[in-house]
């Protein structure tokens, strides 16, 4: 996981970077895929975006801090680890 936060850190335009899912709430099997929600800078935008490491699903929810705060609305904070 420390490897994929450094790779995008370095190579994103990113404020933040969030693990989300069932990993972040410690209810993950052993199968289970890694969340990212990345905090973009102010403008930036990338799509949502998937990838298989090491045999494990990696997907990534990108938005800036606008659209930030409109999908923080709708996300359950307790579910959300820093």
């Amino acid at each position: 996981m420390q490897t994929i936060v450094a790779e995008t850190l370095c190579t994103e335009k990113v404020n933040g970077f969030m693990l989300i899912g069932s990993v972040a709430r410690g209810d993950a099997y052993p199968d289970s895929d890694l969340d990212f929600y990345i905090l973009l800078e102010e403008g930036q935008k990338k799509k949502f975006h998937s990838e298989t490491r090491e045999g494990i699903l990696v997907e990534y929810k990108c938005a800036d801090v606008n659209q930030i705060l409109v999908n923080f609305k709708k996300i359950r904070w307790n579910y959300i680890h820093f």
